[in-house]
């Protein structure tokens, strides 16, 4: 399966495309382009360029079937829903992709999204590509965020 990029062309946010892993599925994330250095404020504190993990609540009926494709959703077929977020966080550890773990597993039902921290020098943006595989066939328990 191919993965299904997270930011489209018309997203210029430092905020992916929300995306749902269904029961007995899991979400394999892979991130490509990442950049070493960013400069946050001022310019004086420099970090490494990361996607966080934020789990999101809706506070309506769910998501509707059918509006969208490969478990990411078309915004253009549905109507705004009210939720709310909040970053994933296991053990005081944020479930995040980075120059240096660029790969993870969401084997958590539910409504996602990723957050950027911020873009390069040259206005780099990762792109980060969403596969669903069944869970009876989990990769290596180390890929998943614990």
């Amino acid at each position: 399966m191919n993965g299904v990029p997270l930011w489209d062309d018309s997203n210029d946010t430092l905020s992916s495309s929300f995306f749902e892993i269904p029961e007995g599925k899991v979400g394999l994330l892979f991130g490509v382009g990442f950049v070493d250095e960013i400069a946050r404020d001022t310019g004086s504190f420099v970090t490494p360029q990361a996607v966080c993990v934020h789990k999101v609540y809706l506070k309506a009926d769910g998501i509707p079937q059918d509006v969208g494709c490969g478990g990411v959703l078309d915004f253009d077929k549905i109507t705004v829903y009210p939720y709310v977020d909040e970053e994933v966080i296991h053990c005081g550890q944020p479930w995040q992709l980075t120059t240096c773990n660029n790969i993870g597993i969401i084997g958590v039902p539910g409504t996602y999204y990723l957050q950027l921290n911020g873009r390069g020098d040259g206005d780099e943006k990762p792109q980060v590509y969403l596969e669903l595989h069944d869970i009876s066939s989990v990769a290596p328990q180390e890929l998943f965020f614990d």
